[in-house]
């Protein structure tokens, strides 16, 4: 299972006077997390590997002037994560905006501003209020009067005991990994990174350094992790993208 939410919306607003984007993504946090309470749902905790990862997108998106979940080189939010955060095994969504100036705020009049867009418009609203996401990264960045914010959610399953090489050559490390919902994760898996296919395994977790068989790279393959759901059923969670050297 791959879930990837993601909704854009660009509006007109008044923003900060001063360039501090990282208040302006703690504001945020701040306001979503009490819309959140509002609706009955328990708070986002801040996921530093997802903060960065949405900054470095705003900070994309302003640099190279587009406005989108899907990034020039054909990378969309999962894709993002899969391949910056090294530790991450779950589900993930994500909401952008863009704004112009028309006068200044504070940081968190600003934030205001931000998500009453989000939340007036439903599809933002039903990722904001997803009572499965755990965990926020908010990023935002500014040049003169041009804005850009990211918001990515996530439903970590389990986080990684250590990161992953982002390449490894004839056998995948010992993988373990704290569980973040009960229950854990106990198997794993290697999918191609765009087809979903399975080229390797399930094998148990915490079973020390495994060899893979030949003819598997090079290429990009994805981590899964199989939590069991009961009568031999289990629901399968992406974990960080590896290439098989």
């Amino acid at each position: 299972m791959r879930l990837t939410i993601q909704l854009a919306w660009v509006g007109t607003a008044a923003v900060l006077a001063a360039d501090d984007g990282a208040a302006a993504a703690r504001a945020i946090h701040d306001a979503i997390n009490q819309q959140r309470q509002r609706a009955g749902l328990r708070p986002l905790v801040i996921d530093q590997g997802l903060a960065v990862i949405a900054e470095r997108h705003s900070e994309d998106m302003l640099r190279r002037r587009f406005h989108g979940h899907v990034n020039p080189d054909g990378r969309d939010s999962g894709d993002r994560i899969a391949h910056q955060h090294r530790r991450f095994a779950g589900t993930s969504g994500e909401n952008i905006a863009s704004f112009s100036v028309r006068r200044d705020l504070t940081a968190r009049d600003a934030a205001v501003q931000f998500v009453q867009g989000w939340m007036s418009s439903p599809g933002h609203r039903r990722n904001i209020l997803l009572r499965e996401w755990n965990v926020t990264g908010v990023g935002v960045v500014r040049d003169k009067g041009e804005w850009r914010a990211t918001q990515l959610f996530g439903e970590l399953r389990a986080t990684l005991n250590e990161r992953l090489p982002e390449q490894v050559r004839g056998k995948l490390p010992d993988i373990k990994v704290k569980a973040a919902k009960d229950p854990a994760p106990t198997q794993v898996d290697l999918a191609d990174a765009r087809s979903g296919e399975r080229v390797w395994g399930p094998a148990p977790l915490r079973g020390g350094d495994r060899r893979l068989p030949g003819g598997l790279g090079p290429r990009a393959l994805m981590l899964r992790f199989y939590v069991p759901v009961g009568r031999g059923r289990w629901s399968i969670y992406p974990g960080p993208s590896v290439r098989i050297r």
